[in-house]
């Protein structure tokens, strides 16, 4: 069974975080004086998760001693969760091991009544890793490389999924973040053939993998919350020039002095329904790209027309999602939303997307989360035409099958790793206690 994805919890919303010193002690915040006034964070599935903080501390000891403390060596550390209940029944998410990235302090009062309203912007650890360029070769499976990056940085805690054929690039004066979202990720390819994968950092976790693999599977049902507000999106024609029709890389190989055309395969990509835009049929769209081959083995012009198209393709219909009191619904789940209450009233706009973006405001304890979910095709009863009596005229409506891999959902939960990387029960990731050296909280990588 799915989980529910707005479950009904009652009480305030509340940010809970503390500062790390250089001397790895953990304070509160509410230890300081310190009092949360907001927070504004954005998640997603290929950024780096940012967090703007707002606190107000009634001393200036805050700002002038310990987070100049804990500036002192270089990377100033703060970690902090999101809860809702109410004290002894509150729900929360595991601890995030964040960064503070800039900060600025107003001054506010004389003397020994001043403190200050202090603004922050907190990076989780892409952010860390980004910090720093090198120069390197770098030989094998991408999906090994990608796992030894991950331990030059001192992350154990990974999610990534094994890649297929081998390669030599070269890490020219980038940064290791850089170098996986412009290099590897566009040449990865699972087993199935498929890429599109996707580089995220959750719960202190990194995650290098395509969409279903390891994915947890969550359901929500609109008309049943009262919470809850949907927005439909269709960019199928704003994704026609990232390749949403289809993709063409024209290789020229310099051993060989030939030019010659590789194409994607809709038939290999992931399909989350079952009809879809004939995007196909507009003339002309199909993204055409100039690559020049090195010495790499030609399959890596296939791995990237691949990808490039089951990008396009996996964002041109969407749902963006407006839910209160809510922090259930993450980053790279799968969502199977229920619109209608009934079959007779069925929408093609239900069934299963991906979680692709997530944003949520706290303050005061009240919050709002925003949830972008993404797919390609729309989801039906049955693909045989239908008709529509429209103005006294019968119009015939033609359903397109969709191309494409089929989710198996079940072969999708089957992993006993998750978003909390290496948890086995899967609703491990909320835990709810007033302890907090009880909630996840894993071994810091940075």
């Amino acid at each position: 069974m799915p989980t529910q994805a707005t479950p009904t919890i009652e009480g305030r919303s509340v940010v809970e975080l503390e500062l790390r010193l250089p001397n790895n002690k953990v304070i509160p915040f509410d230890k300081l004086n310190v009092i949360h006034i907001s927070s504004t964070i954005s998640e997603s599935l290929k950024n780096a998760t940012r967090h703007n903080l707002v606190v107000r501390s009634a001393t200036v000891d805050f700002v002038d001693s310990l987070v100049r403390f804990a500036q002192s060596k270089g990377t100033p550390k703060v970690r902090y969760r999101l809860g809702i209940g109410i004290p002894g029944q509150t729900v929360y998410l595991p601890w995030q091991e964040h960064v503070i990235v800039d900060f600025n302090a107003g001054l506010e009062g004389i003397g020994k009544t001043a403190g200050h309203f202090f603004r922050a912007t907190l990076g989780d650890y892409l952010y860390t890793i980004m910090r720093h360029t090198k120069v390197a070769a770098r030989r094998g499976k991408i999906s090994d490389i990608v796992t030894q990056i991950a331990k030059e940085n001192g992350l154990t805690n990974t999610v990534i999924e094994p890649t297929v054929g081998e390669g030599l690039w070269i890490q020219s004066y980038v940064d290791d973040v850089e170098f996986i979202r412009r290099r590897m990720v566009p040449r990865a390819i699972n087993s199935k053939g498929r890429g599109n994968y996707n580089l995220y950092v959750q719960d202190n976790v990194l995650h290098f993998h395509t969409p279903d693999y390891q994915a947890p599977l969550k359901e929500l049902v609109y008309y049943q919350g009262g919470n809850i507000s949907l927005f439909q999106i269709d960019e199928s024609q704003a994704k026609l020039e990232m390749g949403a029709s289809g993709v063409r890389l024209i290789v020229y190989d310099p051993y060989t002095a030939q030019t010659r055309e590789v194409g994607s395969n809709p038939d290999k990509a992931l399909r989350l329904g079952n009809v879809m835009h004939q995007l196909t049929n507009v003339q002309g769209a199909d993204l055409n790209v100039p690559y020049h081959l090195s010495t790499n083995a030609p399959s890596e012009a296939e791995n990237m027309a691949q990808t490039m198209y089951e990008n396009a393709r996996a964002q041109i219909l969407g749902i963006k999602l407006e839910i209160t009191r809510s922090i259930y619904l993450r980053v790279g789940d799968i969502l199977r939303i229920v619109i209608a209450p009934t079959s007779t009233n069925a929408t093609p706009w239900s069934g299963t997307y991906l979680v692709t973006e997530a944003g949520y405001t706290i303050e005061q304890g009240a919050s709002v989360a925003v949830f972008y979910i993404k797919r390609g095709e729309f989801q039906t009863s049955s693909t045989a035409p239908t008709s529509l009596s429209i103005l006294g005229d019968t119009v015939l409506v033609n359903e397109q099958t969709a191309p494409g891999q089929p989710l198996n959902l079940k072969a999708a939960q089957s992993s006993g790793l998750t978003h909390g990387a290496g948890q086995n029960v899967f609703t491990s990731a909320f835990v709810t206690t007033q302890d907090k050296n009880a909630a996840p909280n894993p071994k810091p990588g940075f």
